[in-house]
């Protein structure tokens, strides 16, 4: 990384990396609400809520991934983003949406109502930016 304001982010699923390069700022929403991180960020390892992140690069473009959950941790100028899912807000399809939306309602009645109301959350997110 060349500029002294970037700092590495990875943010992955199970799957494997949905991102991973250097950006100015990261923000999600953490259990705690809010957070935005920045080059030089104390170290930090807290719970992410289903919420749109926000990438924003040098060059001032910015980006969104939905994340459903999981852990972040902040540390050496990088910012690992461990998410239960996540996925780029420009890889959203209509069809993949509607094969989650069947997922999900044919698991609803397994689900507690905690991660019912998660599930719901991340697939209302992504349908808002279609």
């Amino acid at each position: 990384m060349s500029d002294a304001h970037e700092f590495e982010l990875v943010i992955a699923n199970p799957e494997g990396v949905v991102f991973e390069g250097p950006v100015v700022q990261l923000l999600l929403r953490s259990a705690g609400g809010d957070i935005a991180f920045l080059a030089g960020h104390g170290p930090y390892v807290g719970e992410v809520e289903v919420c749109l992140a926000v990438v924003q690069s040098a060059d001032g473009t910015s980006g969104q991934v939905v994340v459903d959950g999981g852990v972040v941790r902040a540390g050496g100028n990088r910012v690992i983003v461990l998410a239960k899912d996540a996925e780029l807000s420009s890889s959203i399809e209509q069809e993949s949406l509607r094969r989650r939306r069947e997922r999900y309602e044919s698991r609803l009645q397994e689900l507690d109502d905690v991660t019912a109301e998660a599930e719901l959350r991340g697939l209302e997110l992504r349908g808002a930016l279609l």
